[in-house]
């Protein structure tokens, strides 16, 4: 997740940033809780798409959280960079990278692209409405079947 090692864009506003830190810290949690966090930081008609099939509701993005785990045992988000690509930090570009550990055994590392766009990046209590992400999901596909 983010560290002191994140780089973060000068206009990247403090309520996105804590967001930033909730969604990754939630990413990389298993269980219930973590999966109700992470829905959370969604708003109630988000959109997700990126590593599998498209997510639409808070409700399917929390749900698809629990399956997350299945094969999984660790996993860990290392953020490069976070840049606003405004002034309002409405629409943020997220650099970064994956550690995960599978259930098989098998560990891989795999390098991520991800967009976050908010209804409203001033709020205290800010939610994402559309977040996808780029990555070469052929690596976490052959880690598995190994």
């Amino acid at each position: 997740m983010a560290d002191g090692a994140t780089i973060w864009g000068d206009n990247v506003l403090d309520p996105v940033r804590a967001w930033v830190v909730n969604f990754f810290s939630a990413a990389d949690t298993r269980g219930e809780q973590a999966a109700q966090q992470f829905a959370d930081c969604f708003s109630e008609d988000a959109h997700q798409e990126g590593m599998g099939a498209p997510l639409n509701g808070r409700e399917e993005i929390r749900k698809s959280r629990l399956g997350a785990w299945d094969s999984v045992e660790t996993r860990k988000h290392v953020l490069h960079k976070v840049y606003s690509l405004d002034s309002t930090s409405r629409d943020i570009l997220i650099l970064g990278k994956l550690e995960s550990m599978l259930k098989n055994g098998k560990s891989f590392e795999m390098e991520f692209a991800a967009q976050a766009i908010f209804e409203d990046a001033t709020s205290s209590s800010l939610k994402c409405k559309n977040y996808k992400i780029w990555a070469d999901k052929r690596i976490a596909l052959e880690a598995a079947k190994q």
